[in-house]
C-alpha cells in the first residue's frame, strides 16, 4: 500500500513560480477588444458632448452680440434725438429772447426792465460779466501750508462785504446756490472739486481796495502759511454752470 507523497513547501512555491500572472490568449485578446470599444464610446460622447457645448456657446455669443449691437443702435438713436431737441429748445430760447427784448425796448418801461433784467443775471449768474475788478491769489507757501474750506469763505465773504456783485473761484462762477464744502482733502465749490492755488476773482460797482484785505492775508500767512498776492485789473468771469 502506497503513500501519496506530498509535496513540501520548496517544491509549492517552484510551481507557483512558474504560473502566469496573465490570463490566455484567446482571453486577453476579448479583454483588448472590449476595452477598445469602451474606449471608442467614451471618446464619441465625449466628442458629441464637446460639439454640442461648442455649438451652444458660439449661438449664445452671436446672439449676445446681436443684442448688444441692437441696443447700442437704440442708444444711439436716443442720443441723437435729445441732440437734436436740445438744439431746437436752445434756438426757440433764443427767439423768444429776441422777441421779447424787441418789445420791452419799444417803451421806457421796457427799457427800464430790460436794464433791471440785465443786471439781475449778471447777479444770479446766469450770464458771463467783464469789468475792472480784482483777483486774490491764494498759493502754496511750503509743503506745510494748508487752507480749509473756511478760511477760503471767509476770503470769499469779504469779498461780497466788500461790494462784489459777480465773483468766481478758479473760474468757478458764484451763486446763491454755490457751496463751499470740503470732501477729504479736497475744497469743492459747487460740487465741483478745486486745487490749489486758489484764484478768487470779483467785479464790483465801486472800485475794490486791496488794502481791504491785507488784515485777513496776513491772518492766513501766518496761521497756515498761505502765499497771496492781489491784483487790480479787468476781469472776465464766465456764466455759472447751472444744474440739469
Amino acid at each position: 500500500m502506497s503513500e501519496h507523497r506530498r509535496p513540501n513547501l520548496l517544491e509549492e512555491l517552484t510551481q507557483q513560480a512558474y504560473l502566469s500572472d496573465y490570463p490566455p490568449a484567446g482571453e486577453r485578446s476579448e479583454v483588448r477588444a472590449k476595452w477598445w470599444v469602451s474606449s471608442i464610446i467614451v471618446a464619441t460622447i465625449l466628442t458629441l458632448l464637446i460639439t454640442v457645448g461648442l455649438t451652444s456657446t458660439r449661438t449664445l455669443a452671436v446672439s449676445q452680440q446681436t443684442q448688444r449691437f441692437a441696443l447700442i443702435d437704440r442708444v444711439r438713436a436716443q442720443e441723437n434725438s435729445v441732440n437734436e431737441l436740445a438744439a431746437t429748445n436752445a434756438a426757440d430760447r433764443v427767439k423768444i429772447k429776441v422777441e421779447s427784448q424787441a418789445q420791452l425796448a419799444e417803451s421806457q418801461t421796457g427799457r427800464t426792465l430790460l436794464v433791471a433784467l440785465a443786471q439781475a443775471r449778471v447777479a444770479a449768474g446766469v450770464t458771463s460779466v467783464t469789468s475792472r475788478g480784482l483777483c486774490i491769489t491764494l498759493g502754496q507757501a511750503s509743503e506745510s501750508t494748508s487752507l480749509t474750506d473756511r478760511d477760503l469763505q471767509g476770503v470769499v465773504n469779504m469779498v461780497w462785504r466788500n461790494g462784489a456783485f459777480a465773483v468766481a473761484i478758479n473760474n468757478e462762477r458764484l451763486t446763491s446756490r454755490s457751496a463751499i464744502r470740503s470732501a477729504g482733502g479736497a475744497i469743492l465749490v459747487g460740487y465741483r472739486p478745486i486745487s490749489m492755488p486758489y484764484r478768487i476773482c470779483a467785479v464790483s460797482k465801486k472800485p475794490l481796495v486791496p488794502d481791504s484785505f491785507s488784515v485777513l492775508l496776513s491772518h492766513l500767512r501766518s496761521k497756515n502759511g498761505v502765499e497771496s498776492q492781489v491784483v487790480v485789473q479787468t476781469v472776465t468771469l464766465p456764466a455759472a454752470q447751472m444744474p440739469k
